[in-house]
């Protein structure tokens, strides 16, 4: 091990700290997780995937062609793994572990690899960690995030040693494992192969104006590229998970999501969280701009390709700011490495420093866990959870066709032995349109609502006590109040005799 100062280790150890408190605030916050759980259950229950949806009865009504596509089915299985073994202790430490090798741990690896002072090394990394604060939940996205980590740092080691007219077939192999591995946990995984095209192009361009004779078009990045378009069909729907992507990209429900949209001036000023991303961004753009002037090589030109397509996605989109965080990465480390340094924080090659600060962020969870006892989803103070209803509903057990708040539906289907059928629940991808907007027609009170009431037969309402619907059926004497909180509201319609 290099000598070397204790700050750098010091700062790095009290962010992992800090950072595991906030896993163990906010993983659990939303009632995603519960859906995610509940489709585990549902898998290792019946040991096999479900062809049509088993918590809806929308669903069989307006059924898309290609049918349920449990597209991130082994994340879901791997949660309800880890909770059943271990409760929510175990599901904030699993996501706490994994968020700070992504976020903390691989990017202060790749600036080391790049050579950069420890103190710069340390404060890059905790930058990423800071621009990652919204992304902290227990979501299927955690595993893309390392994953994307894990190539990026694969991808800048191997690019300056290999070849272009040889194969390096452990490294293809590798990174195909790691694919047909990302390709069943989240949908992020074409961000992988995104990566390694990018490597091609480059290549390609590289060598198309440097005129190498020297070139072979079968190199390590073309087998890898094409290795992992095989290794992405090793799922349960083969290529029907590539034609699945666009309807989930691209689903009409995600013009309503606010962090599925772009960022401006307003969201900037709003939310903190996106100060950590602008202020990589900019660094990225002025390491670009000042290789070029130094003279470009083949890994630079990489590397400004990579932050390009970073930053564009994390602008055009909210929920992407966490990948261009790891994007941009390589031409941060590039600009700001010395190329003969003699002062390291630690030696590559030594594990401990990692255990070091995995540990310190897992105690950070732990604690926070300890001490608040959440419960799935957890309660803010911002925002209560609907148990006292969701309770009611568990021992009354309500009859007849439900219309439900699509996160009400959420803390059902894993809370409630044996759920009622939903209206829909948070999966929005899984459902059509059609359902998502007489949903809000319904629930707003709009013209037409009582005309899909009869459409859809609903028999009973599970509903914020501030949706309108809720104040039209208070007044409506068919109609009855069966529970009410500060946080939800029943109302069910009234037996004819």
């Amino acid at each position: 091990m290099h000598r070397t100062k204790l700050a750098p280790f010091i700062f790095t150890l009290l962010m992992a700290l800090t950072y595991g408190m906030g896993v163990g605030a906010y993983s659990l916050l939303e009632p995603d997780t519960c859906f995610l759980l509940a489709m585990g259950r549902w898998i290792c229950q019946h040991m096999t995937l479900p062809t049509t949806d088993p918590f809806s009865y929308t669903f069989a009504m307006w059924a898309e062609p290609q049918g349920l596509v449990v597209y991130q089915w082994l994340t879901e299985v791997i949660f309800y793994a880890v909770a059943k073994a271990s409760g929510t202790l175990g599901l904030v430490t699993f996501d706490c572990v994994i968020l700070i090798w992504a976020f903390l741990i691989i990017p202060w690896r790749i600036m080391q690899h790049f050579q950069v002072l420890p103190l710069r090394a340390a404060v890059i990394a905790a930058y990423v960690a800071l621009g990652s604060i919204e992304r902290m939940r227990l979501r299927p996205e955690i595993f893309s995030y390392l994953l994307l980590s894990v190539y990026i740092e694969v991808i800048i080691r191997a690019d300056s040693k290999e070849c272009s007219t040889t194969v390096n077939w452990k490294l293809a192999g590798t990174l195909a494992g790691i694919m047909a591995l990302w390709a069943n946990l989240h949908s992020g995984f074409v961000i992988g192969i995104l990566l390694i095209l990018m490597v091609n192009i480059k290549q390609l361009g590289w060598q198309f104006f440097k005129h190498d004779k020297n070139y072979s078009v079968v190199n390590t990045w073309s087998v890898s590229l094409l290795a992992c378009l095989i290794a992405s069909l090793i799922t349960p729907y083969g290529i029907g998970l590539w034609k699945y992507i666009p309807h989930l990209y691209f689903h009409a429900m995600n013009h309503f999501i606010i962090e599925l949209q772009p960022i401006s001036a307003i969201t900037l000023g709003t939310l903190p969280h996106f100060l950590p991303f602008m202020g990589l961004a900019l660094l990225a753009v002025w390491q670009a701009v000042r290789q070029y002037q130094r003279r470009l090589n083949a890994c630079d030109s990489l590397y400004i390709m990579f932050a390009i397509v970073g930053i564009g996605l994390g602008l055009a989109c909210q929920r992407m700011t966490a990948f261009a965080l790891l994007l941009v990465l390589p031409i941060i480390g590039r600009g700001l490495g010395m190329k003969n340094a003699n002062v390291y924080l630690v030696d590559l090659r030594q594990r401990r420093l990692y255990t070091l600060i995995t540990l310190s962020a897992m105690i950070g969870s732990l604690g926070i866990v300890l001490y608040t006892h959440p419960t799935i989803p957890a309660s803010s103070r911002d925002c209560g959870q609907p148990f006292a209803a969701v309770k009611y509903i568990a021992i009354n057990k309500p009859s007849g066709n439900l219309l439900n708040d699509p996160h009400f539906g959420d803390v059902l289907l894993w809370n409630v032995e044996n759920p009622p059928k939903l209206f829909h629940d948070s999966r929005f991808d899984v459902y059509v349109w059609q359902i998502m907007r007489d949903y809000m027609m319904m629930a707003e009170c709009l013209p037409g609502w009582r005309e899909l009431f009869i459409k859809y037969k609903i028999d009973w309402v599970f509903l914020a006590p501030s949706a309108k619907l809720c104040s039209c059926l208070e007044t409506d004497n068919q109609w009855r109040i069966a529970f009410k909180d500060k946080n939800a509201e029943i109302i069910i319609r009234k037996k004819m005799h």
